[in-house]
This record gives C-alpha cells, structure tokens and sequence, in this order.
C-alpha cells in the first residue's frame, strides 16, 4: 500500500512539473519582452515588419529557454546527486567558473561597445546587453556543474562495485543533461542574434548595415567554448568508466577457458556502462555541442541577405 501511495505522489508530480515550466517559460518570456519595450521599439516601419516580430518572438522563446534551462540545472534531483561535492571541489568549480567567465562576458561586453552596428531598436546596446548578461549568467551554473561532475569523477571509487556504477551512471546522465541545456541556451542566443540582423536588413535594406560575418563568429565562439569545457569533463568520464570495467571485470587470457564467458561478461558490462561510443550517442553529443554554430547557420540562410 505504501508503495502504491509513493507511486501515485510521483506520478503526481510529474504531472505538475510540465505546468510549472509552461508558466516559468511564459513568465520570463514577458519579462524579457518588456525590457525590449523599454523606451520604444523604433519606427513603426523597422516594428511592423515581419522580420522584427520574428526576432521579438525568438528574443521572448529563447529567455523561455534560459528559464526551463535555469529550472533543469538547479533541480532538486540534480541538488541531489550533485551533494557534497561543493565542499570537496570549491576551488576547482571556482577556477572553472571564472575561466569560462571571463571570455563568455568578455565577448558580450565587447560586442555591446565595439560593434559597429546600430539599428533603429531605442538603447539596444544596453537591452541586448543586460539579456544576454542574463543568459550567461545561467550558462555558468551549467559550467559550475561540469566542474562538479568532474569533481565527482574524480573522488568516485572505481572497485567495480554495484555502488560505484550506480554513481557513474548519475553523473553520466548529470553530464549529458547539462550538456543539452548549455547547447540550447547557447543556440537561442545566436538564432535571436541571427533574427536581428535580418530585422535590420529589412529596414535598411542594405546587407552591409549587418555583416554575415558577425552571427557566424558569435556561433563558432560559442561552439568553441562549450566544446573546450566539455571535452575535459567527458575524458574523465570515460576514464572511471573503464576502471570501473576493469575492477569487475578483468581481463583473461584468451587461452583460458573461462575466456569466452568472461569477454561476454565484460561486454554486457561495458554496454551498461555505455563505454561504448555509438553513433546516436556522437550524434546526439555533436548536436548539443556545434548546435550555438548551427543556429548561426540556419539563421544566415533564412536572412535576406
């Protein structure tokens, strides 16, 4: 009966948890549209084009997305498998955090003052600004995560025990969740900034007003920074994965008899552990990691220009 009841209270709250990320989405969606309408959108000419009010839906999708990202990383689940590891890997988190700060708010602070760009949106410098200052900061906490995973990585014991594989395996699916989130805040970011520049082409009407070469930089520096702070991380993982293998599973001589079964053995194990790279697992890992790049792409070949 008690397990039933559990049962019930967590289906129960899974079905309150889609609600509660539609309104968070539709909550912080409004915000970021009233900062865009702070002090006028421009002429009613640059406004009323189709080309604007698509950006200004992508701007209110993708601080949606910033918000559903921010819900997913500081979960209670994710607070959970990630307990105690502050503690032990202060620093290291600090030093990650810090390292990849520095160049995300540099590049935004630097496009904000020394972009030669303008368009007729009032104060956009500052409005782009405090928005993307926004989704970076969110983009850190996944970035403070990564640090945690790894540090996690390395205090786990690798005996090969139950214990031990059911800790890999969270902080696989840690990882892999915090990657899927950082590559799409990443990616609505570039796609918002791909929209703007086809809403000032279609105002000027003149492509130079916006070069091409700006929304393809901003996604390939993004694609570089997020595979530079998951590179690491993944390594890692690979490397407890198969010392985990290795500890419950050692290698036997080919010519022993008990050879066959335990090569099947360690098979079965290192499929458990998904050691083995297969081509859904590279795939659904390059989209996440080249998907800030993509979204430059994509956005490019939609433009007017």
């Amino acid at each position: 009966m008690a397990k039933s009841t559990s049962r019930r209270r967590q289906r129960q709250n899974s079905h309150l948890e889609l609600p509660t990320l539609i309104v968070l989405a539709l909550l912080v969606a409004a915000v970021s549209v009233g900062v865009v309408r702070l002090g006028g959108l421009g002429p009613k000419k640059f406004r009323g084009t189709g080309q604007f009010r698509l950006w200004l839906f992508l701007i209110a999708t993708q601080t949606a997305i910033w918000g559903i990202g921010a819900a997913t990383l500081l979960s209670p689940r994710v607070i959970d498998i990630l307990d105690g590891l502050w503690s032990e890997g202060r620093r290291a988190v600090i030093a990650t955090v810090l390292a990849a700060a520095l160049p995300l708010y540099g590049f935004v602070l630097g496009v904000a003052l020394t972009s030669p760009v303008t368009d007729p949106l009032p104060g956009h410098r500052w409005k782009l600004f405090v928005l993307q200052a926004i989704g970076t900061a969110i983009a850190l906490v996944g970035v403070a995560e990564f640090a945690l995973v790894k540090v996690g990585l390395q205090s786990q014991t690798t005996g090969g025990t139950s214990a031990d594989v059911a800790r890999y395996l969270e902080l696989r699916s840690l990882l892999q969740r915090v990657l899927a989130v950082e590559g799409a805040i990443l990616a609505a970011a570039v796609l918002a900034a791909g929209a703007l520049r086809n809403a000032v082409i279609a105002f000027t009407d003149h492509e130079s007003s916006y070069p091409r070469e700006y929304i393809f930089i901003v996604g390939a520096y993004f694609t570089l920074v997020l595979a530079l702070l998951y590179g690491p991380v993944y390594r890692k993982l690979l490397d407890v994965g198969n010392a985990n293998l290795d500890a419950a599973c050692p290698s036997v001589e080919p010519a022993s008899p008990e050879w066959l079964a335990a090569n099947e053995k360690r098979d079965a194990l290192r499929r458990y552990l998904q050691l083995e790279v297969t081509a859904s697992d590279s795939f659904r890992a390059g989209i996440a990691i080249l998907a800030p790049l993509a979204s430059a792409l994509a956005a490019l070949l939609l433009g007017t220009g």
